[in-house]
């Protein structure tokens, strides 16, 4: 989803028990996403983080922030966001509860994190 529709969705989001939004670069056109990083945690997020969702029943949302000039902006409404500031692409944020409450930014390609984000719950 685009960031328009994640802030129309946000109260749905945050009316779930559980819930983890990833923020992440948008895929171009061509099929490429120029977030170099994301590249790099995609496999992880997919090994780890998206069998514990399907395990433990919490739905997982995909949030592109755009293309990079609209991301390196630093009046990005996402670098200021009142619920969960997102600063940099990969960012994992879970939500309990209606509140964004656990995060992982640069760690997103550790397979040992990604799983410590839903550690007991």
């Amino acid at each position: 989803m685009d960031l328009k529709t994640f802030e129309e969705q946000l109260p749905e989001i945050q009316k779930k028990e559980l819930a983890v939004v990833i923020f992440k670069g948008t895929t171009g056109a061509d099929g490429v996403n120029w977030c170099g990083d994301c590249v790099e945690a995609d496999p992880h997020i997919n090994k780890v983080l998206v069998p514990l969702c399907k395990e433990k029943d919490v739905p997982i949302y995909y949030v592109e922030v755009g293309d990079r000039p609209t991301w390196k902006d630093p009046n990005h409404p996402l670098r200021k966001h009142p619920v969960c500031k997102v600063t940099s692409v990969p960012t994992i944020w879970l939500f309990q509860k209606g509140k964004a409450t656990r995060s992982i930014s640069d760690m997103c390609n550790n397979d040992d994190m990604l799983a410590e984000l839903l550690e007991d719950l």
